[in-house]
């Protein structure tokens, strides 16, 4: 019997220890590119649409000219999209920026990041290459652009995101030339099944107690 409830108490362990691999993602589809828009210091601005965006995953194949992007965890798989800009002729002191996006397909409750990119954009843009953990994980992590996660609860909305003092310094380093951003979201980890933690705790204590039981007779 006390073989059984320790393998109970070992089996519930591993559930409540196991995230969930909810579908969270956001994904949008070619028809509505990023736009870019910059206000500079002599009182001028421009809206930038993205030269080319995409998608890498560190497991799944893509192609070169899938425009598609997409963020999260979707069918058992994370992805992280990028987008890129070309400043050419573009040069003064930038003041403010935001990136400009269509939420498209929205799944659970993704909050979403924006990065800077070390990928050479000779690698970046060359997806029959791919999938690349390299790459996926480089769209994820380094500089923030952003203050903070930006949570997404609507699909097919447009969306402005403020882009913070890095990512100003970054793109105007980058005026006459092409600026890259990586994107990311966040996976939603349900808590623990309050009913499988009492069982747990439940049995765990029977198991005290029957062990104190067998110490006292011995």
């Amino acid at each position: 019997m006390n073989a059984i409830l320790h393998t109970l108490v070992i089996s519930l362990a591993l559930c409540l220890c196991t995230p969930s691999k909810a579908q969270t993602f956001a994904f949008g589809g070619s028809a509505v590119p990023a736009s870019l828009t910059l206000s500079f210091g002599d009182g001028s601005s421009a809206t930038i649409e993205a030269a080319t965006q995409g998608w890498w995953s560190a497991t799944q194949a893509n192609f070169n000219g899938n425009t598609n992007i997409v963020t999260g965890h979707m069918f058992d798989i994370q992805w992280n999209d990028f987008f890129v800009f070309d400043l050419t002729g573009r040069a003064g002191t930038v003041l403010s920026a935001g990136i400009g996006l269509n939420t498209g397909i929205v799944a659970g409750s993704p909050a979403f990041s924006l990065w800077d990119v070390s990928t050479s954009l000779t690698a970046l843009l060359n997806l029959d290459t791919a999938p690349s953990a390299e790459i996926y994980t480089d769209l994820g992590s380094g500089v923030a652009y952003t203050d903070s996660r930006i949570a997404i609860t609507t699909g097919h909305t447009d969306i402005e995101i403020a882009l913070d003092s890095a990512a100003i310094a970054a793109i105007e380093a980058a005026l006459g030339g092409r600026f890259a951003i990586g994107g990311s979201a966040n996976i939603d980890i349900p808590e623990p099944s309050s009913a499988l933690l009492l069982v747990s705790v439940t049995v765990a204590g029977y198991l005290r107690r029957q062990a104190s039981k067998r110490s006292a007779l011995s």
